[in-house]
């Protein structure tokens, strides 16, 4: 990665923004799926994720999101330098590296100059995302995913498999 101005304090920001959004969103989702089954959970989800991205964000000072190369919601669709770090995670994944320990950080420059540091930490399939995600989701809960996310691309899934990406990015000047 480009060199990056106070980047042990950036790396800590992003990790700590991935960690609090991933436990906060887990432990939510378990919740609702526990309270009212699969369609409960998918409107939870639904309006509980960006809630979560807008917390997390401020709290932290970055933006924080989730995109995939099979995105749910068209909102979240990976750009080029999402694309390459999430085809660079399934690469490695492949050559058996532990998703866990892996990251991707650079500086990018928009085109009006801004700087900008970037970060994505890979998001693997876990028991409970199989559900609405996994390689067989009931029909009725394809029905209800369908109402929110016409286009969805994000099923077909499995176990420990990458399923997308918290992805990041804080303004340097």
């Amino acid at each position: 990665p480009t060199a990056v101005p106070d980047l042990d304090a950036r790396l800590a920001i992003a990790r700590t923004a991935v960690k609090k959004h991933s436990h906060k969103l887990k432990a939510d989702l378990a919740q609702a799926l526990k309270d009212g089954g699969p369609k409960h959970a998918i409107g939870h989800c639904v309006s509980l994720s960006p809630e979560i991205d807008a917390i997390v964000s401020e709290e932290q000072g970055i933006e924080i999101g989730r995109t995939a190369l099979k995105v749910r919601n068209s909102e979240n669709a990976p750009d080029d330098w999402e694309i390459a770090g999430l085809e660079r995670f399934a690469k490695q994944i492949s050559e058996g590296a532990d998703p866990h320990k892996l990251e991707h950080y650079d500086v990018t420059v928009t085109t009006e100059g801004q700087r900008l540091f970037r970060y994505l930490k890979p998001i693997m399939m876990q028991e409970m995302c199989l559900v609405c995600h996994g390689p067989s989701v009931a029909q009725d809960v394809k029905s209800e995913i369908a109402k929110s996310y016409p286009d969805d691309k994000a099923i077909g899934f499995n176990l420990n498999e990458l399923r997308g990406a918290f992805t990041l990015v804080q303004r340097i000047d």
